[in-house]
């Protein structure tokens, strides 16, 4: 992976971020402003423009700095795992909270009020970040002055180990290019979300996971362990089988890994988190 691959170094070549100085060529340095998701999620897109393909998707809290505005877009990084791309302005904000919590259901309501009969207000994903003012026993109040399933809920630096039991919450959920919520998630967004309530920090794309995440594995396959193909990626549930969100069946499945290996191509590598 080029170390300066514009997918994680936020440069063009009319505009770059200051800190890239003296590294890329550009007209203009900027220096980035700090910003954060303030709707339930939004497309990440090569391009400001609407039907601009989807490159990554962003969830509600998540920070955002900003390097260039106009005419209804922003161009920027993700600060969660650096990925560049072009997301509407309005998706965004400046006045920045400090979120208490993530959402852990794959799927979630925010209410009007503190009960299941009040009109729901948002629709969030898991790994949206919130505030929590008050917890109570049976719902959440947010600062937004929703109210959330308590049990819904875990602690920002609270973890959920089996990366793999996470990833299968997901199975049914629509493939979407660029996704990676419980609206609907690619291969690599979907290794990404299960690593990141592990703890696991992982790139974005499936060449950029391959070539960084874990250590390579050689021998006999295991529970966990994930296999890269030109474009995709699976994650072992046992020797034969994986859990994947497919372009095949549109959605997060579990299938033989044989089964997968004949619609793939050569096997790029294979990778096992520790």
């Amino acid at each position: 992976m080029n170390p300066l691959d514009p997918r994680l170094h936020p440069y063009r070549d009319d505009i770059a971020a200051e800190h890239l100085q003296g590294q890329v060529p550009s007209a203009k340095f900027v220096r980035g402003v700090a910003n954060q998701v303030v709707v339930p999620h939004a497309a990440l897109t090569e391009g400001p423009r609407p039907t601009a393909r989807a490159v990554s998707q962003l969830l509600l809290g998540e920070p955002f700095t900003v390097y260039e505005s106009q005419a209804g877009w922003s161009w920027g990084q993700c600060g969660l795992d650096g990925y560049v791309g072009y997301v509407r302005s309005d998706a965004l904000s400046t006045r920045l909270s400090d979120p208490t919590h993530r959402v852990s259901a794959v799927q979630t309501l925010v209410f009007a009020e503190a009960h299941f009969k009040s009109p729901v207000v948002e629709e969030l994903s898991a790994l949206s970040r919130v505030r929590v003012v008050d917890m109570g026993p049976r719902y959440a109040e947010l600062d937004s002055g929703g109210f959330v399933d308590a049990a819904h809920l875990i602690a920002l630096d609270e973890t959920l180990a089996d990366f793999v039991q996470t990833a299968l919450r997901y199975v049914e959920t629509p493939y979407r290019w660029g996704g990676r919520s419980g609206f609907g998630i690619d291969c690599s967004g979907l290794v990404q979300c299960a690593l990141a309530f592990a703890g696991v920090p992982a790139l974005r794309d499936t060449d950029m996971q391959a070539a960084s995440l874990g250590t390579e594995v050689s021998g006999d396959l295991r529970r966990g362990d994930l296999v890269y193909w030109p474009g995709h990626v699976a994650m072992l549930l046992d020797e034969k089988t994986v859990v994947h969100s497919a372009s095949t069946p549109l959605k997060v499945c579990v299938e033989p890994l044989d089964v997968v290996q004949l619609r793939s191509r050569s096997v790029v590598c294979r990778r096992r988190v520790e």
